[in-house]
């Protein structure tokens, strides 16, 4: 699950500029803390 979702991002990313991806990487860190405090 997780490989392809990092695999979506990557095309994703590809098409952003540097601002968006910086707000999308704070997002995913974000969502990763959230996750391992459960």
């Amino acid at each position: 699950m997780r490989e392809e979702l990092i695999e979506k991002l990557k095309k994703i990313i590809k098409n952003m500029d540097e601002d968006t991806i910086k707000e999308v990487l704070n997002y995913a860190k974000y969502l990763i803390v959230k996750d391992k405090n459960k």
